[in-house]
């Protein structure tokens, strides 16, 4: 009787550490899901600013914009993933209206990639740190402050985009603040200022 009891509760224990073990892996996937829609929508957003941003001028200046845009992010995805991809400012007419379509080229396989779409190596990612390099470039300058840029690229590409950003804001003239957990840009960073916790106390070490 009693060594029935005892199985029956070391059942008990093992379905509980099992169930325990599966919630904790669901709560990781939805909490991975849910920061995977918000990256979604910032890059969404990145991409309509700059879409309105071109159609708002006329097509010689919008060209011209669009132009320099291109080469840029061009630049980057070429660097960093070996030429296999370009960047495409694209002008299409819809219901009579020119709109502005913001896309990949595949260089290799002739294609052009949406960027929304787009998987692996961080595509997206490394497109909207630049378009929101260069829109804030267009509209003024100033120091730019950066939220775990990079955290989609995969590791042998984070330092090779590191290190083009810091070329980057070198020729602009511009200042980067980046937030990031990333051991990457520990190298290319002037300063770096440690946040440190331990229960409610924060610590910055510099």
């Amino acid at each position: 009787m009693q060594n029935n009891i005892d199985n029956r509760i070391e059942s008990f224990k093992k379905d509980v550490i099992t169930k325990r073990a599966l919630y904790t892996l669901k709560q990781k996937e939805y909490d991975n899901k849910v920061l995977e829609i918000e990256n979604l929508k910032a890059t969404f957003d990145v991409l309509k600013k700059t879409s309105e941003f071109l159609n708002s001028f006329s097509s010689s200046v919008r060209d011209r914009i669009a132009q320099e845009i291109e080469t840029l992010v061009s630049r980057v995805l070429k660097s960093v993933f070996n030429d296999r991809y370009s960047f495409k400012v694209k002008s299409v007419i819809k219901r009579g209206n020119t709109e502005v379509e913001l896309l990949i080229h595949d260089i290799i396989h002739k294609k052009d990639i949406d960027i929304i779409e787009s998987s692996g190596g961080g595509l997206a990612d490394i497109v909207a740190t630049i378009l929101f390099f260069s829109f804030s470039e267009i509209n003024g300058g100033g120091y730019l402050i950066l939220d775990e840029v990079g955290k989609h690229i995969s590791a042998d590409k984070r330092v090779a985009f590191f290190k083009l950003i810091k070329e980057i804001t070198n020729t602009y003239k511009r200042q980067i603040i980046y937030i990031s957990h990333q051991v990457e840009l520990i190298d290319i960073s002037d300063k770096i200022i440690r946040f440190s916790s331990n229960g409610n106390n924060h610590v910055v070490v510099e």
